[in-house]
């Protein structure tokens, strides 16, 4: 039987589902529970419908079951800490949260999710979800596509970028290197970085004696740090949760003092950067603050309103022991 724009739109029960199927409630029931007396065939029909008609039944509306969408390739602790603030935020709004690989992508078209959060930093969720389209999708970190009703929460690479330069000048500091992990599948959002980095430096007049490198493995970051200490920096910015320990550690090795001899600003896990020694200043996500917003988010998309705009979560700078004035000054 054709579907209809009028049964595209409205609230779909599990009778009228069955009807546009072809069969009976119990063997919508069965199918929807994933339970064997139901062929192959018909629950894929049934679970091609439901997802094309955004059916939920009754029991998802009451804890609706959210697909995280979660990509094991990517950095360890920002990846285990951005699920765990996200699985929390869902739990708290009332849903049950399942954790998919983005290679498992394919499981959310079968199972009858209500809605999705993705983590995958990666810039291409968004492009397999217009073709998909099984229900609506909030990105964490990722670019949005508007067209599709697909919207994105994201750190403000930016305003993070300014809290760290206002700081650093304010100490005195004028020579500032930047420098961070440049991978495939992250070049727009390190693009936005390098802007925020160079745009606040030319507003503090610096734009002259501003320095940023990129390194694509983690075996060329010690070349990059050897190429920014050569153009005399008083000041260094390493991006990117999980280089905390290694940028200390290498300075170090160059015989350089922190904050004596090198200020450095490190992003990272509060947790981390802390005990470090000395304690690093450091520029955090508000990993708590994006889980939150990217929920209501969905939570706005589930119920068929309209979202207007991406949000931006604006970053937060610990100051502690790693900065201080250039020397001489």
């Amino acid at each position: 039987m054709g579907l209809t724009d009028s049964d595209r739109m409205k609230k779909i029960t599990i009778r009228e589902l069955a009807r546009h199927a072809g069969v009976s409630k119990s063997t919508v029931s069965r199918a929807l529970n994933n339970q064997q007396e139901v062929a192959p065939e018909v629950r894929k029909h049934i679970l091609s419908l439901a997802a094309e008609l955004k059916y939920c039944n009754t029991a998802l509306r009451k804890s609706p079951a959210i697909a995280v969408i979660s990509n094991w390739a990517q950095y360890g602790q920002y990846r285990t800490r951005l699920e765990y603030a996200v699985c929390q935020a869902i739990e708290a709004a009332g849903g049950c949260p399942f954790v998919v690989s983005e290679k498992g992508l394919e499981l959310v078209s079968e199972i009858i999710f209500s809605g999705a959060i993705s983590i995958c930093s990666e810039d291409r969720i968004a492009g397999v979800w217009s073709r998909q389209k099984s229900c609506p999708l909030v990105c964490i970190n990722d670019f949005s596509r508007h067209i599709d009703q697909i919207y994105t929460v994201r750190s403000d690479p930016k305003q993070g970028q300014r809290l760290i330069v206002e700081h650093l000048a304010d100490l005195g500091h004028t020579r500032i290197g930047m420098m961070r992990r440049d991978r495939h599948f992250s070049l727009r959002s390190s693009h936005l970085t390098q802007e925020g980095f160079l745009e606040a430096m030319a507003a503090k007049g610096l734009e002259s004696t501003a320095f940023y490198r990129t390194f694509a493995e983690p075996a060329e970051f010690p070349d990059a740090m050897d190429w920014l200490l050569k153009q005399q920096i008083t000041a260094l910015i390493v991006m990117g949760e999980g280089y905390a320990i290694q940028a200390g550690h290498l300075l170090k090795q160059h015989g350089c003092r922190i904050p004596d001899d090198i200020s450095l600003v490190t992003q990272g896990m509060e947790y981390m950067t802390e005990f470090l020694a000395p304690p690093q200043t450091a520029v955090m996500q508000d990993f708590e603050l994006l889980a939150q917003k990217s929920v209501e988010m969905l939570w706005e998309l589930m119920r068929r309103r309209t979202v207007s705009e991406d949000i931006l979560i604006p970053a937060k700078l610990i100051i502690r022991e790693s900065t201080a004035p250039p020397p001489g000054k």
